[in-house]
């Protein structure tokens, strides 16, 4: 009987421990370090445009990153276009497209948010539908 107790102790200390770690999302594979963001964005109202700056407001402090779009960053993926578009810096040229201005770049990453509710997840990237 004392044997059957310490086996069901083992298990149970076992499964807590398993719980725990699950529960601690140590996994996050992407450069904020973190399962969920730091704050819930804005999602209520019509103004796309303040829930779209809500979202981008977080993103930059929990990627401890400036917004690129902020009028001393500008730093650009460059088309084909002559003209800068505004842009401040020319951090790669894409032929044949338009000057985009991604909302975060760094050294390791450039990232880009988007205010779209339905994602569609394929392979390894995101698709709007």
């Amino acid at each position: 009987m004392k044997r059957f107790r310490r086996i069901v102790l083992l298990i149970a200390l076992l499964v807590f421990v398993i719980s725990v770690i699950l529960l601690m999302n140590i996994t996050a594979p992407n450069p904020t370090h973190r399962r969920y963001s730091s704050e819930t964005p804005i999602t209520t109202g019509q103004d796309n445009k303040l829930k779209g700056d809500s979202a981008e407001a977080i993103l930059s402090t929990d990627l401890h990153l400036p917004n690129n779009n902020s009028a001393n960053q500008k730093q650009c993926l460059c088309g084909s276009s002559t003209s800068n578009g505004g842009c401040k810096v020319c951090i790669a040229k894409i032929p044949g497209n338009t000057n985009r201005i991604p909302d975060f770049v760094s050294d390791g990453f450039i990232a880009d948010s988007k205010n779209e509710q339905g994602l569609l997840y394929i392979g390894n990237r995101f698709v709007a539908h």
